[in-house]
């Protein structure tokens, strides 16, 4: 998964496909800050190749 967080909007974008996956509407204009990254329920948090890519 490839997740764009642009300056109006976040768009998940999932193996490599052409169309999103899910388009929401940024809930905040902040331009910097800290990443948070939310998890279900039971989940061990597992992740492999992850890279913050940002400005």
């Amino acid at each position: 998964m490839t997740i764009h967080v642009t300056e109006k909007e976040v768009i998940a974008m999932i193996n490599g496909n052409a169309s999103p996956a899910l388009k929401v509407t940024r809930l905040r204009t902040a331009k910097s800050g800290k990443i948070g990254i939310f998890l279900g329920a039971g989940s061990g948090g597992d992740f492999r190749k992850l890279v913050y890519t940002g400005k």
